[in-house]
């Protein structure tokens, strides 16, 4: 095989956290998988790896070891309260409850089968300007940062059982590599956010019109409440 033709079952491009994800889910379920990113191997993680780590959970152990009262209800409350969402906005809505009810366990209990850790204290981030945002801390933050959590989950991938079925490719870009999929390709794209968007909305996300709430004096003769389209 040239060293421009690969063949596999899934194409992940991005070795970011959610590529890295991608990756080892596809190899727990069987598949033979190539990773491709443009970054040098120390950069694998992304903006993950700079970052400080949160999540956003309900109703974890850690919560309950330090006498937080959280649960579903109230953190549904807080979001939906903050988000403010009009009556067609059935899919954000969706995204909230289900995110709501399964971080603690999808999310939190995923990451500690990778061997991620969390810091036992929770922090209290997004409270909003006047107290309005999460009632109760919530942010958990990952041992080690954002670098604690792509090294583990990059560790994981490092010494999968089925490891053979891995390839990644760093300094690569996928415009220039000829490859040959199997049935199923994964590309990891941000657009396609946009593309859903626009099919949902039935109308461009980057056009809509946003009220804009200014509780300060008038700056550049916006008033408060003023309507503002973002483009």
């Amino acid at each position: 095989m040239s060293p421009e033709t690969t063949h596999a079952d899934v194409v992940v491009i991005g070795a970011g956290i959610t590529g890295l994800v991608a990756a080892l889910e596809l190899l727990d379920n069987g598949r033979g998988v190539l990773l491709l990113d443009r970054c040098h191997p120390e950069e694998i993680g992304g903006l993950a790896r700079e970052a400080f780590g949160g999540m956003f959970m309900v109703d974890t152990p850690e919560q309950r070891r330090s006498g937080v009262d959280d649960s579903y209800e109230l953190a549904l409350d807080d979001w939906l309260r903050i988000a403010d969402f009009d009556d067609d906005d059935v899919w954000p809505r969706r995204w909230a409850e289900q995110y709501v009810s399964r971080a603690r366990d999808d999310v939190g209990g995923w990451l500690r089968e990778q061997g991620v850790w969390f810091f036992p204290v929770v922090n209290w981030a997004e409270r909003g300007m006047y107290g309005d945002g999460n009632s109760v801390p919530r942010f958990h933050l990952t041992w080690g940062c954002g670098q604690g959590l792509v090294d583990a989950v990059w560790d994981k991938l490092r010494k999968h059982p089925r490891g053979q079925d891995l390839e990644v490719r760093f300094e690569d870009r996928p415009a220039r590599t000829s490859i040959a999929v199997g049935f199923m390709t994964i590309v990891v794209l941000a657009a396609l956010a946009v593309v859903i968007g626009f099919f949902l909305e039935k109308e461009s996300p980057f056009r809509r019109n946003y009220p804009l709430y200014v509780d300060f004096a008038d700056v550049a003769g916006l008033k408060p409440g003023a309507p503002v389209t973002l483009m």
